[in-house]
């Protein structure tokens, strides 16, 4: 049996092949290009009342033949509907085709070909409606994917500020993920390594012991050892959660590991937003925070006793301390301690 190709068919791989690289819509909107024999093609989105460049060139040829602005003659536009130049008010020797695409709650779009010198085939029109529902689902999954990426990285910027990385490995301790300080661990090679088979390795005995023993069921208890004491590294192993089971198996392992930082609290100015100090109070709680006496903290500042005495009455309204003991647990608890780690 003979199956016909689809014309565009291989248009539809090189959209999603490239999807999630760094330029998703390069190759397809090229091979459009060679296609449809056009001169210029391209994606546009709507932001707002108007319509902006997404892909392809950056000029709307419809806005650049009209010498338009606003946006309302395409805003106006049927979605699912392929729009010939001379249906758009530019005459008939403005080769263009135009279709608009709709998602309910989701992007708006615009996928356009252009010729300068012969018009669009009728071909050309059906590539287009062929195409328009398989780049609005592709722009609604590269959409997913940045906010995803940015919510990745944030999360992971805050993971980096209490000292915290991850590793998922197999039952064969081969790694199937780890966050950016994990693998820079892995890298360096100290206290973490993949071997010559290139299995996850510990220099800590016990860590090895663990490896052997378990977790694997998610019955199991989590355990935990010191990976190194300089620089102080904790880690704790467990059975992956229930979300990665129908990929990796019952026994895929998640591995925390903390640095546990000692708390060194910088930026005044953090210190000060957070509590409403003045700067010399948050300096003078700083100094408290790293062991020094209020007076001897005050010396080191060339305050006055008396002047010592004032901005430590303020100190212990404003942050609510009730002694120099819960000052200092009150400053190295504050967000002001993540700074230097983000």
């Amino acid at each position: 049996m003979a199956f016909r190709r689809i014309y565009g068919a291989d248009l539809v791989a090189i959209l999603y092949r490239d999807l999630f690289g760094e330029a998703p819509w390069d190759r397809f909107l090229s091979e459009l290009r060679l296609q449809a024999h056009c001169d210029r093609c391209g994606v546009l989105m709507r932001r707002g009342g108007a319509f902006t460049y997404l892909a392809g060139g950056p000029i709307d040829p419809v806005n650049a033949h009209l010498g338009r602005t606003d946006h309302s003659h395409l805003t106006n536009l049927r979605a699912d509907r392929v729009y010939s130049g001379q249906e758009l008010g530019l005459g008939p020797e403005n080769f263009l085709r135009v279709v608009r695409m709709q998602e309910v709650d989701g992007p708006d779009l615009l996928l356009w070909i252009a010729r300068s010198r012969s018009d669009l085939r009728a071909q050309d029109a059906a590539l287009l409606d062929f195409l328009a529902p398989l780049v609005l689902t592709a722009v609604i999954a590269r959409i997913a994917h940045e906010r995803e990426q940015r919510r990745g990285r944030a999360e992971e910027q805050a993971r980096g500020g209490l000292g915290i990385a991850w590793i998922l490995t197999d039952c064969d301790r081969f790694v199937l993920d780890a966050d950016r300080r994990a693998r820079r661990w892995i890298n360096e090679g100290q206290l973490l390594w993949l071997g010559a088979d290139n299995r996850l390795r510990f220099r800590s005995p016990k860590a090895e012991a663990m490896l052997e023993l378990g977790p694997a069921l998610p019955t199991e208890q989590p355990q935990a050892c010191w990976l190194s004491t300089r620089p102080p590294l904790q880690m704790m192993i467990t059975a992956a959660s229930d979300q990665y089971e129908p990929l990796l198996g019952s026994s895929a392992r998640f591995f925390l590991i903390r640095h546990v930082l000692e708390p060194d609290p910088q930026h005044p100015s953090l210190l000060a937003s957070l509590f409403g100090l003045s700067s010399s109070e948050a300096k003078l709680a700083l100094h408290v925070a790293r062991g020094l006496s209020l007076q001897d903290a005050g010396d080191t500042m060339g305050l006055t006793q008396e002047t010592t005495r004032n901005y430590s009455k303020r100190l212990y309204a404003k942050t609510g301390a009730r002694g120099q003991v819960d000052l200092v647990r009150t400053i190295l608890n504050g967000i002001n301690v993540l700074a230097p780690n983000m």
